[in-house]
């Protein structure tokens, strides 16, 4: 049971705008977008000695800074035959900026997916070998990965190497991959004959994101 839970509250600033072109044949609209939602709701793991495993909280706040462009074309306007073809962009970044003094947790539902402070909603949350992680904290088995990292000029995500030539486990989870797409896009086709006949196609396509194997 949770007696405390408040509403999960959003506030946006949006600004857009939306043109017309050559008698209306070509349309564009334009959209940007800052919100930030607060009080969000999560499902957070609490001690198995309370005889439950999650519990619903007023766990963390995010924001979303994003792009959309919508872009209009009606090629062929005639009373027998419409052709209109379409584009769309999108971009969107999600950041977790307050975990009520988290470092991190795991989403019920998923294989390592996770919330940690700092990052995008949902990125992989996992071991790994040891990495230069320069700027948090990078202490391995007593060896400051980052101070040699920083020594010899190697670059963040480089694998470090131990004497034996081979990498070295970090027992302490690490975010390891972010599945969001850096931006989205789509093209559309609409055919229309003699006002009986609709022919139509959509392509989708996702730029970046990385995906568990």
């Amino acid at each position: 049971g949770q007696s405390r839970l408040k509403p999960e509250r959003n506030k946006e600033l949006e600004a857009g705008v939306d043109l017309a072109f050559l008698d209306s044949k070509i349309d564009l609209g334009i959209t940007i977008y800052d919100s930030k939602s607060s009080d969000v709701i999560l499902s957070l793991p609490v001690p198995p000695s309370t005889g439950y495993f999650s519990q619903v909280q007023n766990a963390a706040e995010m924001t979303n800074k994003g792009l959309e462009i919508a872009l209009n074309w009606r090629a062929i306007t005639t009373p027998s035959i419409s052709w209109t073809v379409g584009a769309q962009y999108a971009r969107n970044k999600n950041k977790v900026t307050d975990l009520r003094g988290a470092e991190e947790f795991y989403l019920g539902g998923t294989f390592n997916g996770g919330i940690k402070e700092g990052y995008a909603h949902g990125v992989f949350i996992d071991w790994d070998f040891a990495r230069c992680r320069l700027g948090s904290d990078n202490v391995v088995d007593g060896f400051d990965v980052n101070a040699y990292c920083t020594a010899n000029n190697a670059p963040v995500g480089a694998m470090y190497i131990g004497e034996d030539g081979y990498p070295i486990f970090d027992p302490t989870p690490h975010v390891v991959g972010n599945p969001n797409p850096d931006w989205t896009g789509s093209l559309t086709s609409s055919l229309n004959l003699w006002g009986k006949l609709n022919f139509s196609a959509l392509v989708d396509y996702r730029s970046g994101g990385q995906i568990f194997n």
